[in-house]
């Protein structure tokens, strides 16, 4: 705790790196998966269920024990904590992602409810510290019904809601892609920007893509990510290739650094990438090095130069973090894309290739007439730039430079809204608004108006209004005449549980099976709102674990739907069930058969 608390009264942030998915490998693959590990451990509880630790925050020995087994893979204690289905290998389906084992580790039954109980625990523990965010582990392998629960239950939180991400693993171009960027809308949690990691490393790492194909992924992620300022973008992390190893020459190097801090998300910096920390080779492994026996930390480098000043830009001038982007040139090698947030603007010129120098032509912008000089200060070679007419002039690029030129004298009293976490919730749960001129806006879910707890002139803490209808519902802000930008969120229908529906139904070929029903969480009898297709690993038997509000009754139907989008709804009087009335439980329906 003390480091917790050194770090943040020096103005950091915390965030854990939580594993909910899976413990260690069960089996040896390389030796015919014979049992390995794979056990739980906890540290010992005392008689009201809290973790016990001693003043140094080591944990307490009890009976000689610093911990308790509670589950083997490969005993007889817990067994039933686990899949225990195998090793995914090839099976690229729903399925084998998030019930087959991730290379060989021992993968979590997410619809035990001593299971979720147990991280339940685990994860408030962490919480109540005052943790600020939390990095969920491999959520492409989690049942997203579970994780959506677990999310929310963290929100409630007294010390909630914190900002959650997850390592949603994707390639370029990915089967998944759909279903990855539909996973914070499923859940609440954001993603660790993959796509953006991909086009960035064929990009800037090998040139196998050009920087008019890093811009179209910059406009097509925009309109396809419902919070696209939300994702975690990255040119290195601990599970790729160091972005030294592919790129060994600084220009394209920083290059890639300039399009990390400007371009939208929020940007994250492994350690070592400010001092071109190299690896012996491709892995990810390689990569993990003690960077005290490989170099020095040196506050002088062009890279941690570079950081340093688009950090301050991204604190000064609010379009980076919450604009919308805007290509104003693009070709093989040269970019020039804008960043806008009402009148707010940032505009970045990069060029790629480390020689050839380039003339970009006179674009349109909206900077305000004016002379700008590089926010970079000529670091990368950039220069200062005179805006006339509404236009840049046409200007050359040596090679490997890059220009930042910044406006961020917005004169309006308007509220504007930046950012919102969380963008889901239950009634109660606070809510925190980030932007600018918030001091003396009032706050609107809807036509409801909500009670403002907290509020500065850029964040502003507010409450989830009682009597709220669940769905989509547009947050706006009011100041005297004027009115706020609008930002979704999604209201829940109340703390989240499980029901595991199952059903028998024979389908043609490309059709699939869905639920829909009487609350939001199924679509409120909109088919095309209605649960992701079910699960199919045994044809004609479909299953789909999803999240729903406990202690409801709840009205539902089963349908197909073909590749076309053609629905068939089944026949006969609407399904009924009670939901569970803990969070950690879970329902298992029998195993209906479709009402043709």
């Amino acid at each position: 705790m003390d480091m917790k608390n050194e770090l943040q009264n020096n103005g950091i942030k915390v965030v854990l790196d939580f594993v909910s998915n899976h413990t260690s490998r069960w089996q040896n693959p390389t030796i015919g998966n014979v049992p390995e590990d794979g056990q739980l451990f906890e540290p010992n509880r005392d008689e009201n269920g809290r973790y016990m630790f001693d003043d140094d925050g080591e944990p307490t020995v009890v009976n000689g024990r610093t911990e308790q087994l509670l589950a083997d893979p490969n005993g007889s204690l817990n067994a039933n904590w686990f899949y225990r289905i195998g090793d995914r290998g090839n099976d690229e389906s729903r399925y084998g992602f998030r019930y087959k084992d991730l290379g060989s580790l021992a993968s979590f039954n997410h619809e035990n409810p001593a299971v979720i109980q147990h991280l339940d625990d685990a994860v408030q523990f962490w919480v109540n510290t005052g943790i600020d965010g939390i990095r969920h582990d491999a959520t492409l392998h989690l049942n997203p019904a579970f994780m959506k629960g677990f999310k929310q239950r963290i929100d409630s939180n007294n010390n909630g809601p914190i900002t959650q991400f997850g390592e949603f693993f994707i390639g370029r171009p990915d089967q998944k892609y759909d279903e990855y960027v539909s996973f914070p809308d499923r859940t609440g949690v954001n993603n660790l920007d993959f796509e953006w990691y991909r086009a960035s490393a064929n990009t800037f790492g090998n040139f196998s893509e050009s920087m008019s194909d890093f811009g179209d992924m910059l406009v097509k992620t925009e309109q396809d990510y419902s919070y696209e300022n939300q994702a975690v973008t990255f040119l290195d992390n601990h599970d790729v290739t160091r972005f030294r190893y592919t790129q060994q020459n600084d220009r394209p190097y920083h290059a890639g650094i300039v399009a990390l801090m400007t371009s939208r998300g929020i940007p994250n910096i492994y350690y070592g990438t400010e001092q071109y920390l190299d690896s012996d080779d491709a892995s990810d492994i390689a990569g993990r090095v003690f960077m005290e026996r490989e170099t020095e930390f040196n506050e002088n480098t062009v890279a941690f130069q570079t950081i340093s000043s688009l950090a301050e830009l991204r604190q000064q001038n609010p379009a980076i973090a919450y604009g919308l982007t805007n290509i104003r040139h693009s070709s093989e090698h040269v970019l020039v894309y804008e960043r806008s947030f009402y009148d707010y603007t940032v505009v970045v010129a990069i060029n790629r290739h480390p020689d050839e120098a380039f003339n970009v032509p006179s674009v349109p912008t909206q900077l305000p007439n004016d002379t700008y000089e590089d926010v970079l200060r000529g670091l990368l070679d950039g220069q200062s730039v005179e805006v006339s007419d509404g236009q840049l002039p046409s200007f050359e690029l040596s090679g490997g430079a890059s220009a930042v030129w910044s406006y961020n004298n917005h004169s309006s009293e308007q509220p504007m809204i930046g950012d919102v976490i969380s963008t889901m919730g239950v009634a109660g749960d606070r809510v925190h608004l980030y932007g600018e001129n918030l001091s003396e806006a009032s706050v609107w879910f809807g036509d409801v108006e909500a009670e403002v707890i907290d509020r500065g002139d850029q964040e502003l803490v507010t409450l989830v209004p009682t009597g709220l209808d669940a769905g989509d519902v547009s947050i706006t802000l009011q100041s005297g005449a004027t009115t706020s930008n609008a930002f979704t969120f999604h209201k829940l229908s109340g703390e989240q549980t499980q029901v595991v529906f199952n059903i028998e139904a024979n389908t043609n070929f490309g059709e699939t099976i869905h639920v829909v029903g009487n609350i939001p969480e199924l679509g409120s009898w909109d088919a095309d709102r209605s649960t992701e297709a079910f699960l199919n690993p045994e044809h004609p038997y479909w299953f789909l674990p999803v999240s729903v509000p406990i202690n409801e009754e709840i009205e539902y139907k089963f349908i197909k739907k073909n590749e076309q989008g053609d629905v068939i709804w089944e026949s006969g009087t609407n399904r009924t069930l009670d939901t569970p009335s803990n969070f950690s439980d879970v329902k298992f329906t029998e195993t209906d058969v479709f009402q043709n």
